[in-house]
């Protein structure tokens, strides 16, 4: 048994043998790249085969057999190491050489044998070739991404391309393999494209991929209110993406469940985070956005005070001021109405103020039974039951009062000193009429006043009146003499006809009551001859006499007129010879409210008495 050996090996690559059906191992050739080798094995008595193996003796396989009538030899490598030429022949009786030749290739990878060039002449003229025909197929360079489309046929992020190129005609040729490139360009359907793959012919081509890139996440705009909101806010969100497009728009409210919408409705009152965010085809997700909702659709508060405060009755005797407190717990107030002032007077006013919140929301109310009177009410001289009023009588008073607004609410009367409004006696009302009784008064003149009040408070003005008490029993009065009228004894105030400070005027009375009556009797008369003023009594109304003092009112005559003039006699015995002073009024004045038209007084020359 003979055996192959590569040059340096320890070991016999390759055996001749009865079992391999190789008798004769020659013309051994290794292929330009060195990794596989071809050889000739003779078999049977015609001829030999063609067989190729790897350089390590792996895949030993006949390419070429021989027949009985059918040999092949003096065979060689191609340049390019993908085909075998080599020569064939065939035994042909007819032929002069007993023999007819070709020149075939034969493919290494498939065993596919061609025929190039028939041959006619005899072996020894057939030499093989060592041309073939020219490779001009370039290699094919295919592509491999580095993982699939992320989303939706779009990668998010650049993919990593990696080039293999193969040659179909000879898959064992030795190409350029291209770098890896990173297709990241953003985009639909861009091409990348490799380096040049190249075959040891020199043919190249570059592979190309078609992918899509969309790296950039979309926008989402929202034109959210800034401002307080009175009702539901819907948020309308406005989603871009220039190249996978926007697949869809997410949102929160406070935080809450993610929904996915492109709108958001908030209805709770307070104020709110939005939070959103949108996604694209490609996978890319924004940066959360947020936007702030305010709703506020409760109304605001308002409250009042009316100063000064209406009394018991409900009324104010001036000015109303009414001043407005508001107050909103969300939104905050946005205006408030301003202090009102209500000076007009009048029953059943009302004042109308407005609170609004910064929501738009408003309260408006309406202040009614303002009651305003600041006029006083009106009064009427006080009319007496008696009066004169014997002592230890009652006599009552009745007073007429009257108000067109508030009404008449009550009065109160005083007899001598006025204590102040507020402070006297108060008096018995009846519709419009007050009343009261006095008793228990001693001999002598009395100062009453009496007013009235309206249901605001306003007082009117006082009305008063002269109550005369008299004794029957309490004594008389008597004169004779003189008085100089308006000289150094006299009264402020004395006037008479014809008044010299000088001259004297005569007086001479005697008043009293008879027994059990009720109207005095008496005589009296003035006469001041200086001015021709004469006076005599006409007749006596009252008499009051107490102490030291006579008081006597009645109507008198002037010389010259025909009307009856009312008098006022005051008399007192506490100067050595007495003091008179004598008042003259306008006919049918009353005396104790009008003004006296004549005046005399000064201490008597003479002689005065009274009797008690």
């Amino acid at each position: 048994m003979s055996g192959l050996a590569m040059s340096g090996s320890p070991r016999p690559l390759l055996s001749t043998s009865c079992e391999t059906g190789k008798d004769f191992i020659y013309n051994v050739r290794s292929a330009p790249d060195g990794s596989r080798f071809a050889y000739d094995a003779v078999q049977g008595q015609f001829g030999a085969s063609i067989w190729v193996a790897d350089i390590d003796g792996g895949n030993d396989r006949q390419l070429a057999a021989a027949t009985a009538t059918r040999a092949f030899g003096r065979s060689s490598w191609s340049w390019s190491g993908r085909t075998i030429i080599t020569d064939r022949l065939e035994r042909d009786d007819t032929s002069p050489f007993g023999l007819y030749g070709h020149i075939d290739t034969i493919d290494v990878t498939t065993g596919t044998r061609h025929t190039d060039i028939p041959a006619t002449g005899a072996y020894d003229a057939l030499a093989p070739s060592s041309a073939e025909p020219a490779d001009t197929t370039a290699p094919v360079v295919h592509s491999t991404a580095d993982r699939p489309p992320d989303r939706n046929g779009w990668y998010n992020h650049p993919a990593v391309i990696t080039w293999s190129p193969a040659d179909e005609d000879d898959p064992l040729a030795a190409l350029t393999v291209p770098a890896p490139t990173t297709a990241a360009t953003e985009g639909k359907d861009v091409v990348s494209a490799s380096d040049p793959s190249c075959d040891p012919a020199g043919n190249c081509a570059t592979g190309t991929v078609t992918l899509s890139l969309d790296s950039t996440p979309p926008e989402t705009t929202v034109a959210a209110p800034s401002a307080w909101a009175n009702t539901d806010v819907v948020l309308q969100f406005a989603a871009q993406d220039n190249l996978s497009g926007v697949d869809t728009t997410s949102h929160t409210v406070d935080g809450g469940p993610v929904t996915t919408s492109s709108t958001a409705e908030t209805s709770a009152e307070g104020e709110h985070t939005v939070s959103f965010w949108s996604t694209d085809r490609a996978g890319n997700v924004e940066s959360v956005r947020t936007a702030t909702v305010k709703i506020d659709k409760g109304a605001p508060a308002i409250t009042y005070t009316l100063s000064p405060p209406a009394n018991a009755s409900g009324w104010n005797n001036s000015p109303v001021t009414a001043t407005f407190t508001c107050s909103d717990s969300l939104s905050g107030i946005a205006t408030c109405s301003s202090p009102v002032s209500i000076a007009q007077d009048g029953a059943n006013q009302s004042v109308i103020a407005t609170a609004a919140d910064n929501a738009g929301n408003q309260t408006t109310i309406t202040i009614n039974n303002i009651n305003i009177d600041t006029a006083r009410p009106t009064i009427q001289p006080i009319a007496f039951s008696l009066n004169p009023n014997r002592v230890n009588d009652t006599t009552t008073m009745t007073v007429t009062a009257a108000d067109s607004l508030s009404g008449i609410a009550g009065g109160e009367y005083y007899v001598g000193t006025d204590p102040g409004i507020g402070s006297a006696t108060p008096m018995t009302l009846s519709g419009n009429s007050l009343t009261a009784t006095i008793s228990g008064l001693t001999a002598g003149l009395y100062s009453v006043g009496v007013r009235a009040r309206d249901a605001a408070g306003n007082w009117s003005n006082t009305t008063t009146d002269t109550l005369v008490v008299y004794d029957p029993s309490g004594g008389f009065a008597t004169a004779a003499g003189r008085i100089v009228p308006s000289g150094p004894t006299s009264n402020p105030g004395d006037a008479l006809p014809g008044l010299d400070h000088t001259s004297a005027a005569t007086i001479h009375f005697e008043m009293k009551y008879r027994a059990s009556g009720s109207t005095p009797t008496g005589d009296l008369a003035f006469t001041y001859r200086a001015g021709s003023f004469d006076l005599e009594l006409a007749g006596l109304d009252w008499l009051v006499v107490n102490g030291s003092l006579a008081i006597a009112q009645g109507t008198a005559t002037i010389g010259g007129q025909t009307s009856v003039f009312p008098f006022r006699l005051t008399a007192t015995s506490t100067s050595p010879s007495g003091h008179v002073l004598l008042r003259v009024y306008p006919a049918g004045a009353n005396p104790s409210s009008s003004t006296p038209i004549y005046q005399a007084s000064g201490d008597v020359l003479g002689r005065l008495m009274i009797h008690s």
